[in-house]
């Protein structure tokens, strides 16, 4: 990995010799990345609209940009991935038109296709070359900086860690999952002082997480760093002394979360919002979409219609609070439980069978590790599955911000001609490393348990 005045210089003489149009569209790239993060400017384009649509618009802009001026030539484009996005925005868009409340559904619709489908592409007709990558690193760890700042900000000023930087902390935990795709990037390189750059960002990232348990009662998020920690440690060639020190740091890292999730214990109980809600919903969620099986009630359809003779499943709610909260938050609380009501059954089918696609890819690269590449698999591999796990306890594909990073990273995941074929016995050495570590995070996690009741 290049010092970040080489990769600058690099980046600027590639783009030098690039048309105007190509320069445009990487101008407003850069922007509309900046603009997700910190979500200013913010200009409000539907009065009384939740929807972002102005961080949308700028998503779809900057794919209309892509797709135009993208240099296609050495790309290679799968058409199976132009048919799947083909197929996946016409599902959305047809089950929006037709949902009960068409103007709050087709916005949601906009946000959802332009971010996502923005992010996607713009990887695959922006990013295909290492010295755009490259860029892509040292950028995402200067937004993740300022991320940091404003989280540290919220805490100190305010007692929220959300406070400046969005409405709500679960979207404000999944930029600091997402954005660690740069100091994981960082943290593999062969200059030393840039490998510690990484690794102390990594560091950081994983206290801003905690910080977000302890004054946003987002426990779920502080138990993610320990499991990728476990997947990182499973994955790569690693020498003895790394599967070492990744061993202490899975060891150190679920003790914290042992003790967090002590501290936090309040905020575990069986009646409350965070839990009775998104339970509950497992079995909600099946009811509609089995009475929807094909588009679904549309984005963020009313749902209270289905509750006249629905009965609870879960023996710690009651059905007026379930009533109340599903009229005000019309999600499922979990983003493929929402796409299956919202959306319908084909719509997670071929959705979930792409990011499997995908994952395999990545899974695949990681378990080799190839050497010199700007973005190293687990960088993608990570960031991903950690995010891929918040999405279990939120609707985070409703944010443009999520949508747009999350297929931003999809898109730089390498096509399968790229891959090779794995090592005997690597696999082998992920199931045996995935025991070994797995014992440890209990224990770690048995540490923190014992540190609290002191």
């Amino acid at each position: 990995m290049k010092t970040f005045l080489d990769v600058l210089r690099n980046f600027q003489a590639e783009l030098g010799l690039a048309g105007r149009g190509l320069k445009l569209a990487w101008a407003f790239f850069i922007f509309t990345c900046f603009q997700l993060v910190f979500l200013r400017p913010y200009v409000v384009l539907l009065a009384g609209e939740r929807a972002n649509l102005f961080s949308g618009a700028l998503c779809a802009f900057s794919l209309i940009l892509a797709l135009i001026f993208g240099d296609r030539r050495g790309l290679g484009v799968n058409k199976m991935d132009v048919q799947v996005s083909l197929v996946l925005t016409a599902l959305v868009f047809i089950s929006s038109a037709l949902s009960a409340t068409p103007v709050v559904s087709l916005s949601r619709a906009f946000t959802l296709t332009g971010s996502a489908l923005g992010g996607y592409w713009c990887a695959r007709l922006l990013l295909h070359k290492e010295a755009g990558r490259r860029f892509l690193v040292w950028f995402g760890l200067a937004l993740l900086a300022g991320v940091m700042v404003l989280l540290v900000l919220g805490v100190v000023k305010t007692g929220r860690i959300h406070t400046y930087i969005d409405s709500h902390w679960h979207p404000t935990g999944g930029r600091v999952l997402l954005l660690s795709f740069a100091p994981l990037a960082l943290a593999s390189a062969s200059d030393k002082l840039i490998r510690a750059l990484g690794l102390v960002f990594l560091g950081l990232c994983y206290v801003m997480l905690v910080l977000a348990a302890k004054y946003a009662g987002m426990e779920s998020v502080a138990i993610i760093p320990a499991i990728l920690l476990l997947v990182a440690a499973c994955c790569g060639p690693w020498r003895r002394r790394t599967i070492l020190v990744l061993a202490a740091a899975v060891f150190l890292s679920s003790a914290v979360l042992g003790k967090v999730l002590i501290d936090n214990a309040f905020n575990l109980q069986k009646n409350h919002i965070s839990v009775a809600y998104r339970v509950e919903n497992v079995y909600f969620s099946w009811r509609i979409a089995s009475d929807n099986p094909w588009l679904g009630l549309g984005l963020l359809a009313p749902r209270e219609s289905y509750l006249t003779d629905y009965q609870l499943h879960y023996p710690h709610l009651d059905k007026a609070h379930f009533v109340q909260w599903t009229r005000e938050l019309r999600t499922s609380e979990n983003s493929f439980l929402t796409f299956l009501t919202d959306l319908g059954l084909p719509f997670v089918i071929i959705y979930t069978l792409s990011l499997l696609a995908l994952g395999r890819r990545v899974l695949w690269l990681s378990f080799h590790d190839p050497p010199g590449l700007a973005l190293p698999p687990l960088a993608l591999l990570l960031p991903l599955a950690g995010e891929l796990l918040h999405l279990q306890v939120m609707d985070g594909f409703l944010q443009p911000t999520i949508a747009f990073y999350f297929h931003l990273l999809l898109g730089l995941i390498p096509e399968g001609k790229d891959i090779p074929a794995l090592v005997p016995g690597r696999l082998k050495n992920f199931c045996v490393r995935g025991l070994l570590f797995g014992a440890v995070l209990v224990a770690g996690v048995g540490v923190g348990l014992v540190w609290a009741g002191l």
